[in-house]
């Protein structure tokens, strides 16, 4: 039984290989990457949409980080994304909880955020005007972490040093 969980541990959680870990573009690139990675973040929290968007520039170093790690392992690529898309997921709701300023504790922060969505979706499936920017605060969240996890991946396992700054622009 134990070596049936090593083998399932070490299918959902493979080695990472620290020869090859590391930024495409050198040490040199990566200041300029994340420069240019947390334009879209920051704008988003200049553009005044939304209350809550201190967190979207976490979410973007984050997305980096693990898009990095995702894109110089040896996982295959469908199994990757799918690895990335559960983790943003992860990361945006825990990331938005947290910045959050309803109630003290993350329960109560967690079960708003709950309330607001499902409030939401009942509302849109009602056929009426949905106000609240919950889902629309979830939304950017999301589309952050897609510029970023999906880039940084993507570029890592292309193995090109100018793919990084390259593709932002």
């Amino acid at each position: 039984m134990n070596e049936r969980l090593r083998k399932v541990q070490r299918a959902l959680f493979p080695r990472i290989d620290g020869k090859k870990l590391r930024f495409r573009g050198g040490w040199f690139a990566l200041p300029i990457y994340l420069v240019v990675i947390s334009m879209y973040p920051l704008s988003l929290q200049h553009a005044d949409w939304v209350e809550i968007s201190e967190q979207f520039w976490w979410v973007a170093l984050t997305g980096v980080a693990i898009g990095t790690l995702l894109g110089n392992g040896r996982m295959r690529f469908p199994r990757a994304m799918l690895a990335g898309s559960t983790l943003g997921m992860l990361v945006i709701t825990l990331s938005t909880t947290f910045a959050s300023t309803a109630g003290s504790t993350f329960h109560d922060k967690l079960t708003h955020l709950a309330i607001l969505v499902n409030n939401w979706i009942t509302q849109v499936l009602a056929g009426e005007a949905a106000s609240d920017p919950t889902v629309f605060v979830l939304f950017l969240g999301a589309s952050v972490w897609c510029a970023t996890c999906t880039r940084t991946s993507s570029c890592s396992r292309s193995r090109s040093s100018c793919c990084s700054c390259a593709s932002t622009s």
